[in-house]
């Protein structure tokens, strides 16, 4: 009971790491290996909707676009007659 108690966290790790056996591990890296399968499977058709919704919000409208550009047309206009 007091080696468990004077042990700092990382080493009560390390020593399940090493009490475990490829038995104990197998299952672990079997979950791994099918999220990171379901992740390379699905990861486009992820990405292509992220950039749609991304595109969807921040799409500007061309009439905002036109108006912005008369601003600074007339912008400019003004500061030349000065």
């Amino acid at each position: 009971m007091t080696l468990i108690v004077q042990l700092h966290l990382h080493q009560f790790a390390a020593i399940i790491l090493l009490y475990s056996g490829p038995d104990q591990i197998l299952p672990l890296l079997s979950v791994l290996g099918a999220v990171i399968g379901f992740l390379l499977i699905w990861w486009q058709r992820f990405m292509r909707l992220v950039r749609r919704v991304w595109q969807a919000a921040f799409k500007s409208s061309p009439t905002s676009e036109k108006k912005f550009i008369d601003k600074n047309v007339e912008t400019e206009k003004c500061q030349t007659e000065k």
